[in-house]
């Protein structure tokens, strides 16, 4: 009936047209694209030769009313998020709302093997380790990000003790003994992760885990909060540093600072978690001053010892809206 076709923007969009044109010549099925690209420029992906329809935004509802009436032989119309060309015109709205993640329905692993997404990390000491989603957006307004067109800046959390229930049952149900909370922004809410903390620590799961986390928020935890994200299995924080220039970190509104970075990288070190730092570089009206000073900044983190990681540098990716680049 229809193949999905997820992309971001970049090179996903050519490999993704890739796989449309296979689609496009051995079958009848619908081509339906989304995804971060896709939501952001609805009306001209809906108008390339490859795509039959879009779904924009979330697509846990959209995508499989798209589906049913397919399945129906029916002219999908008026599903918020859907969108395709038709007599020469786009047609189609944007969503809303966002989706309550209490009210999704429990993914069905059983369709799929699962054992392929467990890995293995030695970096961590992990031998089975898998990715969870208890939140989703982000309130902040990085320059460069597309969460907020994508999300509205609207941050939406699962209760603490129902992502504590999810993850025990996924660790019950696989055998993990790690798992990465893949979110937007984990810490948004310093209570809750306190809570879920707790609770790990109560029921004794067990398990370690990882996640992602502002610079500007770690700076300002407590020694006793960290020690308890410690106790719980906290083994590894990914932080999103981007520059060694403050200008530039001003710039790009991430709301963090060079001496903040320096802080947080012997807090973290101190507590035995292992920090992860990324950057990139090519930002708007970035000097090679700056970008030098970035260089800097990574030789210093290097330096701090082998449990401190500094991952390759991204080079900025200008996502079509982003208030760095209004005019896409």
């Amino acid at each position: 009936i229809a193949v999905g076709i997820s992309s971001m923007t970049g090179d996903q969009i050519r490999f993704g047209l890739e796989c449309a044109r296979v689609v496009r010549e051995e079958s009848q099925a619908a081509i339906v694209w989304g995804g971060i690209h896709p939501s952001l420029l609805p009306e001209q992906t809906a108008r390339h030769d490859l795509v039959d329809y879009v779904v924009a935004g979330e697509g846990e509802y959209a995508f499989a009313d798209l589906v049913e009436c397919l399945g129906k032989g029916s002219v999908p119309d008026g599903i918020p998020g859907v969108f395709a060309m038709r007599d020469g015109t786009v047609h189609g709205t944007r969503p809303t709302s966002y989706l309550d993640l209490a009210g999704l329905p429990e993914i069905p692993f059983e369709l799929i093997d699962v054992e392929p997404y467990i890995c293995r990390r030695p970096d961590i000491g992990s031998e089975r380790y898998f990715e969870v989603c208890t939140s989703r957006g982000c309130p902040h307004k990085c320059g460069f990000c597309y969460i907020e067109n994508v999300h509205g800046s609207c941050w939406r959390a699962l209760e603490a003790d129902v992502a504590v229930d999810h993850i025990k049952a996924m660790v019950k149900r696989f055998g993990l003994d790690c798992i990465s909370f893949r979110e937007d922004n984990f810490f948004v809410n310093r209570k809750r992760v306190e809570a879920i903390a707790q609770r790990l620590v109560d029921d004794r799961v067990g398990i370690k885990w990882a996640a992602s986390c502002r610079i500007n928020y770690f700076d300002r935890y407590t020694q006793e909060f960290v020690n308890l994200l410690r106790e719980s299995g906290c083994v590894l924080m990914t932080f999103g540093v981007e520059s060694g220039s403050n200008r530039v970190l001003d710039f790009i509104q991430k709301g963090i600072s060079v001496d903040m970075v320096h802080r947080v990288a012997e807090k973290v070190k101190t507590a035995g978690i292992r920090g992860t730092y990324h950057f990139m570089g090519g930002f708007p009206s970035e000097t090679p001053a700056e970008f030098l000073d970035t260089c800097r900044l990574i030789d210093s983190l290097s330096h701090l010892g082998p449990e401190v990681i500094v991952r390759e540098m991204s080079i900025f990716a200008p996502y079509p809206g982003v208030s760095l680049i209004p005019e896409c």
